[in-house]
C-alpha cells in the first residue's frame, strides 16, 4: 500500500499516524475474513522526515503490518545537472534513479535498526549498479526492487548484480574457511609449544634435582615400619629362648641306634 503516490502535490497530510491507521485498519479487518493470507506492505517516501519514518516503524511493530517498501520517488531536485529552467518546464512530479540512492539507503537502515531487523524490508530507489545493490542489502534490505535501473541498463543489470553477490558470498566463505584454518593451526602450534615447555621444565628439574631427594613425578618408596627398641629386644629374647628350647628338645629325644659306634650324646647343663 503506497502512501506516497501523490505525485502531483506535496505530501504531509497523508503521513500522520492517524491517517495511516485509517487506511491500514480496514485492510487488516478485510484480510481476517479471507481464506488466503495476503501480506500487506507499506511503501514510504524518501522525503519523509526521520520522525515520520520512526512513527511508521512503530506502526510496523504495533500492528499486523507485514513489512515496509522503502522508498518511492522524491520531489527534491538537489544534486542534478539539469538547469532550474528546464526543471521548471518539466513541472512537478517524483524523481527516480540515482539521485535517490543515498536517502533510500538511509531510510532502509533507520527502519531496520528501529524494528530490530524482525520485519522484511524491500529496498527500492537508486539501484543502478551492483555496488548500489550491496549498499542497500548492507543497510538491512531483505529484497531489492529495480525500475529505473532496469529501464536504462536493461535485464543484464539483474544478472550482473546476481553474479557480483555470488562472488562476494564465495569470497566471504573462502575467507572464513581460511581464518578457521589459521586459528586451528595457531591453536595446534600453541599446544605444541606448551608441550615443549613442559618437557623442558621436566628435564631441567631432572638436572637440578639434589641427590637423595625423591623424583618430583615419582612417589617416595615406602619405608619399613620399625618396632620400638623395647619391643625389638623382647622379640629377640623370645626368639632366642624358643630356639634353645627346640634344640634341647631335639637332643633329649634322640635315641642311640643299636650297635651304633657313636656314644650316646650327653645333655650339657
Amino acid at each position: 500500500m503506497n502512501i506516497s503516490c501523490d505525485n502531483s502535490c506535496r505530501e504531509g497530510t497523508t503521513h500522520t499516524r492517524t491517517h495511516i491507521l485509517q487506511i491500514l485498519d480496514p485492510l487488516f479487518d478485510f484480510r481476517r475474513g479471507q481464506n488466503q493470507y495476503r501480506p500487506i506492505m507499506l511503501k514510504v517516501s524518501p522525503d519523509m522526515s526521520d520522525e515520520v519514518i520512526d512513527e511508521i516503524s512503530d506502526i510496523l511493530l504495533e500492528t499486523p503490518l507485514d513489512g515496509i517498501v522503502a522508498t518511492n520517488g522524491t520531489h527534491r531536485r538537489e544534486g542534478l545537472h539539469t538547469s532550474h529552467m528546464a526543471l521548471d518546464k518539466i513541472g512537478s512530479g517524483r524523481l527516480s534513479g540515482a539521485p535517490l540512492a543515498q536517502r533510500a539507503v538511509e531510510v532502509v537502515r533507520r527502519i531496520h535498526t528501529r524494528s530490530g531487523g524482525n520485519f522484511p524490508i524491500i529496498g527500492v530507489g537508486g539501484i543502478m549498479s551492483p555496488a548500489d545493490a550491496k549498499a542497500m542489502l548492507d543497510a538491512g534490505a531483505d529484497l531489492l526492487q529495480l525500475y529505473t535501473g532496469y529501464i536504462y541498463e536493461g535485464p543484464g543489470l539483474v544478472g550482473e548484480i546476481c553474479r557480483s553477490l555470488i562472488a562476494d558470498a564465495e569470497a566471504a566463505a573462502a575467507a572464513k574457511a581460511a581464518a578457521e584454518a589459521r586459528a586451528e593451526e595457531e591453536a595446534r602450534a600453541a599446544a605444541q609449544a606448551a608441550e615443549a615447555k613442559a618437557a623442558a621444565a621436566t628435564a631441567q628439574a631432572h638436572r637440578h634435582r639434589k641427590p637423595g631427594r625423591p623424583h618430583p613425578e615419582r612417589k617416595p618408596p615406602r619405608q619399613p615400619k620399625r618396632r620400638p627398641p623395647h619391643l625389638q629386644n623382647q622379640r629377640r629374647t623370645r626368639h632366642r629362648k624358643h630356639r634353645t628350647a627346640r634344640h634341647d628338645l631335639r637332643i633329649t629325644n634322640r635315641t642311640p641306634a643299636r650297635n651304633s659306634p657313636h656314644p650316646e650324646p650327653q645333655i650339657l647343663p
